[in-house]
């Protein structure tokens, strides 16, 4: 009976654990899944913005550089300017140099630079100028641009009073007709009274800005199908799937399996300060799969982009069942844990329980052969050979009774005698 209980109050507390073990197992499966979505989503946010970070350094650094770059070609023309006029000033007329330093102006300045370098007098006249060859032998002093401000005049009055300056103008591109902001950098010549210049259309410059830092954005990868994205507001793509876009067909429309305008929810997310996450389907990098996709989009307003990253949602569950599996292992292993703990502890019960049994059969054996004899023989029972504290007191009330029992006897014999009963 009493390894009955045992067992019973076993296995009741074997189940109970079990089952608490599965219970955490289920709460822990919840949480796993919870976090490995927070940092996914936090990380793909973190990327973005990191992105868009590099796009304001970059900004600046690649502004700073090719400003050095056209200043520094300036004071190399300049140079140039002054080497062959100290050595063929001896040689040729005024006039004659500057011819020959038009026709070597010719050949070292070409039109693969984003600037245009221009020499002019100090009287206004135009003597080289390799983006706009017509204006050469032209006086330049009534030219505006649509602001109203004289071009050449400014100028040359501003190297009436410094060697070397930096302005600013509004003029139309020749290759668009658009006007844009203009920044030209002018440095004196005043043996030959003339100035070197260099211009650099601000849309130039942030052209020029936008096809580096899109090199470099096309080449960044986060793990197997993770990139950068870039679309101008207007749904024009620049990078898409990786890839820069030579030919860009607007996408403004475009719409997702479910019906979701794509381009219209990462602009809808760029206008919201510190960007927004979006959710649709869209191709698979490596494959022709469509698959849900979660993005982080932010805005970029210097360039009017729409900057995003992204995670495939089937990656996601991926990595989070990765990680449920692992919290069910540690689950399984708790399991076995308790399991052989208690199958221990119940051997352990069990030996303990028989030998106890045995020696208590033993000892009760023990007694009721020394009871038998008792009753029979008369004979006291030995009380050392007896364990149990139970049985000693049972032991002390036979020997008692045997001592009664022998007292009784030997007076009933005498009796007997008296009576002269045999």
């Amino acid at each position: 009976m009493v390894s009955l209980i045992a067992a019973i109050s076993f296995i009741v507390l074997l189940s109970y654990m079990i089952t608490s073990s599965w219970t955490n197992y289920n709460e822990r499966k919840t949480e796993v899944r919870q976090s490995v979505l927070n940092q996914r989503l936090e990380r793909i946010k973190q990327e973005t913005l990191s992105a868009k970070n590099y796009i304001n350094i970059a900004q600046k650094f690649y502004y700073d550089e090719l400003t050095a770059s056209l200043n520094e070609a300036i004071e190399t023309h300049l140079k140039f300017i002054e080497a062959y006029h100290k050595k063929n000033q001896l040689n040729y007329s005024n006039e004659q140099l500057l011819k020959k330093i038009h026709d070597h102006m010719n050949i070292r300045c070409t039109n693969d630079k984003p600037w245009n370098t221009f020499v002019n007098t100090l009287y206004g006249k135009s003597l080289f100028n390799n983006h706009s060859p017509s204006f050469e032998g032209t006086n330049m002093t009534d030219f505006q641009d649509f602001m109203g401000n004289q071009v050449v005049q400014d100028e040359v009055d501003t190297l009436k009073q410094v060697s070397q300056a930096v302005l600013t103008y509004f003029l139309s591109e020749s290759d668009t007709g658009i006007f844009n902001r203009k920044i030209t950098f002018i440095k004196k010549y005043a043996p030959l009274n003339l100035y070197i210049g260099g211009t650099l259309y601000t849309e130039d410059l942030k052209k020029s800005i936008q096809e580096r830092v899109m090199e470099f954005m096309a080449e960044m990868r986060f793990g197997k199908e993770g990139y950068i994205f870039i679309n101008k507001t207007d749904g024009t793509p620049l990078i898409k799937d990786g890839q820069i876009i030579e030919n860009p067909v607007n996408l403004w429309n475009l719409t997702d399996p479910d019906g979701v305008k794509v381009i219209q929810e990462e602009y809808r997310a760029s206008r919201i300060p510190g960007g927004d996450y979006i959710f649709y389907k869209w191709r698979k990098l490596h494959s022709e799969k469509i698959a849900p996709k979660v993005s982080y989009v932010i805005g970029d307003e210097e360039f009017d982009w729409m900057i995003g990253n992204g995670i495939y949602l089937d990656e996601l569950y991926q990595e989070i069942a990765a990680k449920q599996q692992e919290a069910y292992f540690d689950m399984v292993k708790d399991i076995l844990v308790i399991v052989m703990i208690f199958i221990l502890v119940a051997l352990t019960a069990y030996v303990s329980i028989n030998l106890y049994v045995r020696k208590g059969n033993k000892q009760l054996n023990y007694f009721i052969d020394y009871f038998h004899k008792a009753g029979i023989q008369g004979k006291p029972i030995n009380k050392d050979k007896i364990i149990y504290t139970e049985l000693v007191g049972m032991a002390d009330a036979v020997n008692y009774m045997v001592v009664k029992l022998g007292e009784n006897r030997k007076t009933l014999n005498q009796e007997r005698l008296y009576c002269g009963i045999s």
